[in-house]
């Protein structure tokens, strides 16, 4: 089975996700709380298939997950965040690669839906 990290501080938001993607998609799920634990669970494991991850958060920015995942692991990466596209300005490749998207929170349903589906290659029913 696929395995998505999920890193946000907001546990509302963690579940959701997680939800949303056992139901949908048939993915197992490793919750991360802030950035730190998110870059312990990319050390800890090596079956991940997509990063779903928040900017701003505690002790570690969204920035450094993906720029621990960028250098190690270069998994599918959506980055959540409510401050628009300033956040992704920072982030190193982030616009010119494919593997890398970026949702503004709140998100449209359909956009956070058909961005997973393009990386999870579910076919649409």
């Amino acid at each position: 089975m696929k395995k998505v990290l999920i890193c946000d501080d907001e546990q509302d938001i963690r579940d959701v996700l997680q939800i949303l993607l056992e139901i949908e998609f048939e993915v197992e799920i490793i919750q991360a709380s802030d950035g730190r634990e998110g870059i312990e669970y990319l050390k800890q494991y090596n079956d991940l298939c997509l990063i779903v991850c928040d900017m701003n958060m505690p002790h570690s920015k969204g920035s450094d997950v993906y720029n621990f995942n960028r250098k190690y692991k270069d998994l599918p990466f959506i980055l959540l965040s409510g401050d628009g596209d300033q956040d992704i300005l920072e982030l190193e490749d982030f616009q010119s690669n494919k593997k890398y998207r970026h949702l503004n929170k709140p998100w449209r349903d359909n956009e956070l839906y058909e961005t997973l589906e393009g990386f999870l290659n579910k076919k649409a029913a």
